[in-house]
């Protein structure tokens, strides 16, 4: 399609040239070349280069002219048209060339000025973008020149310093700096090459109330010249007021928790001081309580008992020496059986007040003593073990707050535990001694126990914290019971 388009251009315009050439040379045996020239540089320029080599060769065909009579050819062509003729076609490829070269340029400049102009309108776009985007960004934004003349803000960086275009751009930077020494040590060193991360400044808005920001600025440069630096401003007012506020209420709250603190140092001192002298009346209260039980016993044993047991004789010789009737004398009898009884119930009350035992012989041997009149009087299976104690001795306190405990556990189990069996161990371990009573009973709940004040426990547990040890109860219903009194080790060498 585009051949035959060329093809058409090429014959129209030699047909127009030879029509042209014979109305203004009429009987001319070589017509003018200038209407072929024109034929070729048409062709070319419209059709390409082809097309004018293409009118160049008819154009070249038809010069000698047709011969105007009928019947008669071509005239003939001598030595002088021939040179001429080569010269027509010589010119012709060359106006052909030029027509091709001229087209071409055409094309390309017509390309190049559409090209140009989608990217002027690109460029325009662009520009307009990015003027939007530098105007409605949500951070500040403003850029500087060396001499700190404000040369360009936008929406934020204005609202942000509550100053309108005309009176920020165009002013000098440090206006709005307190520490103008600041702004320019800043400028100094962008304008050196320096980036600028997260500076601290305070500005000040026309209203005269001050701004905490971050400045974070780099510069701009064309050609190795320092042109402007671009400055991104962030507003930290409100965090570094409550940063403020943070440490005024810190300091604040130190100078509250110091005070605090010495009110409770000063009551904890208090306490301690309390307890040491609740601890020392307590064991004061021990100490003159076991001395009461121990003169209660000994009048009990020494005075009642010898009383008792010199009444018992003088029944016993009364039997013996009066004629008395058989019923009397059986009731005699009876009297000496009760006051036997008597005397041997009051030996056992004045042993646990202060059993002898534990004075004479020591603690494993008075406890030993003890756990076997409560197997025989209750017929509970009660062992006990301290191996690892044997032939040692403890100082007074330690060793009658041991039995008194020992003795409080064993009463719980025969009276309160239902068990069958009752373990009593004493171990020394790392400088504590401590004391186990283990039974298979029903167990209770401790919170009420203590709470209720039954079961002795809270006198168990006062003797060993009257002692700097500890009391632990392992128990729960119908699981057994488990006592364990960690007491200090001391030993009757450092009573002494």
């Amino acid at each position: 399609m585009k051949a035959m388009r060329s093809a058409t251009v090429v014959v129209v315009a030699t047909a127009a040239s030879l029509g042209l050439t014979a109305l203004l040379q009429p009987g001319s045996q070589i017509y003018s070349s200038m209407p072929a020239l024109c034929a070729v540089l048409v062709s070319a320029w419209l059709g390409g280069f082809s097309s004018g080599v293409f009118a160049t060769v008819l154009n070249t065909a038809a010069l000698p002219r047709l011969v105007a009579e009928a019947g008669v050819g071509f005239a003939p062509i001598g030595s002088h048209d021939l040179i001429r003729l080569v010269t027509f076609a010589a010119l012709a490829l060359l106006v052909s060339f030029a027509g091709y070269r001229l087209r071409r340029a055409r094309s390309k400049a017509e390309r190049n000025a559409t090209t140009a102009a989608a990217l002027a309108e690109q460029l325009r776009i662009q520009t307009v973008e990015l003027n939007d985007f530098f105007d409605n960004a949500a951070m500040p934004l403003h850029w500087v020149a060396q001499d700190g003349t404000i040369l360009g803000a936008n929406h934020a960086e204005l609202e942000m310093m509550g100053v309108a275009a005309d009176r920020y751009i165009g002013r000098s930077i440090r206006e709005f700096h307190i520490d103008q020494e600041v702004a320019q040590q800043i400028l100094l060193r962008v304008s050196i090459g320096e980036t600028i991360r997260n500076e601290e400044v305070r500005l000040r808005g026309p209203d005269g109330r001050i701004k905490y920001a971050r400045i974070t600025a780099n510069a701009y440069c064309r050609d190795g010249r320092f042109i402007h630096a671009r400055c991104f401003t962030q507003d930290v007012t409100a965090q570094r007021l409550a940063e403020d506020s943070l440490v005024r209420l810190k300091s604040g709250l130190e100078v509250l928790v110091a005070e605090r603190t010495g009110e409770l140092e000063r009551t904890a001192r208090e306490l301690r001081s309390r307890h040491e002298e609740l601890t020392r009346l307590s064991r004061e209260l021990v100490t003159v309580q076991e001395a009461e039980r121990r003169s209660i016993a000994r009048e009990l044993h020494d005075h009642f008992g010898q009383l008792l047991t010199a009444l018992s004789l003088d029944l016993r010789l009364i039997e013996r020496g009066l004629g008395f009737p058989e019923q009397r004398r059986g009731q005699i009898s009876q009297c000496i059986r009760s006051l036997d009884e008597v005397v041997h119930d009051l030996h056992n009350l004045a042993a646990n007040l202060r059993p002898t035992t534990l004075e004479h012989l020591g603690l494993l041997e008075a406890l030993r003593l003890y756990v076997e009149s409560v197997r025989a009087q209750s017929g509970l299976e009660v062992q006990f073990e301290a191996s690892s104690l044997a032939g040692e001795r403890l100082n007074a306190e330690t060793e009658i707050a041991v039995y008194r405990i020992v003795q409080e556990g064993l009463t719980n189990a025969v009276r309160h535990a239902r068990a069958t069996r009752v373990d009593v161990v004493l171990s020394r371990q790392a400088g504590q001694i401590a004391t186990v009573i283990e039974d298979d009973g029903i167990g209770f709940d401790v919170t009420t126990a203590l709470r209720g004040g039954r079961l002795g426990l809270g006198g168990m547990r006062e003797r060993a914290t009257m002692l700097g040890g500890v009391l632990e109860i392992e128990t729960s219903p119908r699981h057994g019971t488990t006592l364990v009194a960690r007491l200090p080790y001391v030993s009757s060498i450092s009573d002494r």
